[in-house]
């Protein structure tokens, strides 16, 4: 029974889940579906924030783990989720007989996509992200009859079908050499062990779990679905797509590596700290002569940025290119995460919260041009500030935001994360990052440019210049304004105090 509380906000999301599918059956108002959908996604939304154990503490047996970590992904993803039904429910991409289900269909994912973030055992680890996997594989192919989004589907579920598989033989090899599917048990297994007595079937299944886990999370060379995926699926599912899986798949990550994978002796000579510069005496995460987890993510952060700006400036597509930037941030998190520190996670969490501001208003906007002008390629931007000046300025503050100019609240997120990597005195890397954002600032200060210096290949005068309602373009201000605000520094310290609040119970 004092496991109860735990499933209260699942009860929620997915009895209302069924709830709406039954009604949408014979009930075909997609206004009344929608509002009910953001309905049970606030409560549980609700629920995450009401249950509050003084500690942490473990739910059925230690399949689930609920602390201030968990509670943090929660509240996040439970509110990206309730934008991206927002975004739906203006977007006229969902057909008015399937709106039932795409409104199940979300609410089952914010229900999986919490479950990531809280898992604290192999097998629910697996079922949590298969979870989300295939319900995103049916949302993506949601606008059936459009080749677009049917091969976008395809081709998620060929990639996902092969990164699970590679990721579930990594379990496997884990609870082999382990004996346990506990987390928190492998741990001390793995705490048990001297370094010459760890097996290289450890790093082995590491390796497999990270192909499962970069897919989700987008990182190279387990990006190559991305783009094609966000370009054809509709643009809601593409917004929450860009943010939430991402979000969820780092929460797992570090749950995972922290958990299983940490540490020996701080302090002690680590192989290969001198090849890449790290200061050996600040290490705190797992090595062995075989392999250093912390320079595995160097490297693949690193490539990961490099291979997404430079493929990012020949495109002429907005979603792709939003696509392409969504794998660049993924690098600069796992470069965060790669530091091999606890001072590295809560620069994660705090750049996620600004991330879902900027990148659901980018996704946003770019829908609404979608909607009115036929499409979203760069051509469909031509002269949009001569057609809808504030729709415009929002679109610039979001792609400012996104490159981390100041003053912008993706500068302060940035700046976290780079006065990290000094503090470490990995100035080399620091270099590496910078010059990525340099090469991000070209593609998307583009946009900016076709938008307010180039004139729309039809004359003004003779378009509608609504582009959408009131209550849509508040939205739009609603997310555009704290990324001005927060770059200000105005309620700044609450949320980095609420980030660092979140990993204090997970690192110690």
């Amino acid at each position: 029974m004092q496991d109860l509380p735990f499933l209260l906000p699942h009860l929620f999301l997915l009895g209302g889940s069924l709830f709406i599918l039954m009604l949408g059956l014979w009930h075909k108002n997609t206004k009344t579906l929608f509002f009910l959908s953001c309905v049970f996604s606030l409560l549980g939304l609700y629920a995450y924030q009401m249950w509050s154990p003084v500690e942490a503490q473990t739910a059925f047996s230690q399949l689930f783990v609920w602390d201030p970590f968990a509670k943090f992904f929660a509240i996040f993803l439970s509110f990206v989720v309730f934008l991206s039904i927002l975004l739906a429910a203006s977007s006229g991409q969902i057909l008015k007989d399937r709106t039932g289900e795409y409104c199940a269909l979300i609410l089952m994912i914010q229900s999986a996509l919490t479950l990531m973030a809280s898992s604290n055992h192999f097998l629910m680890l697996y079922m949590s992200i298969e979870s989300v996997s295939l319900l995103s594989f049916a949302l993506v192919a949601f606008k059936r009859g459009h080749r677009s989004s049917s091969e976008a589907g395809m081709k998620y579920v060929i990639y996902g079908s092969l990164a699970s598989a590679v990721m579930l033989y990594g379990f496997s090899l884990l609870y082999g050499i382990s004996g346990q599917l506990s987390l928190t048990d492998a741990r001390l297994v793995f705490l048990s062990l001297q370094p010459e007595q760890i097996s290289p079937v450890w790093w082995v299944s590491l390796l497999m779990i990270l192909v499962g886990i970069g897919f989700k999370i987008s990182i190279a060379p387990m990006h190559m679905w991305t783009p094609d995926v966000y370009e054809g699926a509709p643009t809601p599912v593409t917004a929450l797509l860009s943010v939430a899986p991402k979000a969820a798949g780092f929460a797992l990550l570090m749950r995972l590596l922290l958990t299983v994978f940490t540490p020996l002796k701080q302090g002690e000579e680590f192989v290969n700290s001198k090849l890449l510069n790290f200061d050996s005496s600040a290490l705190s995460f797992a090595v062995s002569k075989y392999l250093h987890w912390p320079s595995l993510l160097l490297i693949l952060s690193l490539c990961t940025m490099f291979v997404a700006n430079l493929a990012a400036l020949m495109q002429t597509s907005v979603k792709r290119i939003l696509a392409y930037s969504s794998i660049a941030h993924a690098g600069l998190l796992l470069l965060c995460l790669s530091v091999g520190d606890p001072s590295g996670l809560s620069p994660i969490l705090f750049y996620f919260l600004i991330y879902c501001l900027m990148n659901m208003g980018a996704f946003w906007v770019c829908l609404l041009i979608e909607k009115k002008e036929g499409g979203e390629k760069l051509k469909h931007f031509k002269g949009l500030s001569q057609k809808n000046l504030l729709l415009s300025v929002c679109m610039a503050v979001f792609l400012c935001s996104l490159v981390g100019l100041p003053p912008f609240a993706g500068f302060i997120a940035k700046y976290q994360i780079f006065a990290v990597l000094i503090s470490k005195k990995m100035y080399g890397i620091t270099l590496l990052a910078g010059l990525n954002t340099v090469i991000s600032l070209y593609y998307y200060l583009n946009i900016i440019k076709v938008m307010f210096l180039e004139n729309p290949e039809t004359p003004v005068k003779e378009q509608k210049v609504k582009f959408a309602s009131l209550g849509t373009l508040a939205v739009i201000v609603l997310l555009a304004l704290p990324n001005v605000f927060i770059g200000l520094g105005l309620y700044l310290k609450p949320l980095i105090d609420w980030s660092k609040d979140a990993v204090k119970l997970l690192v110690g």
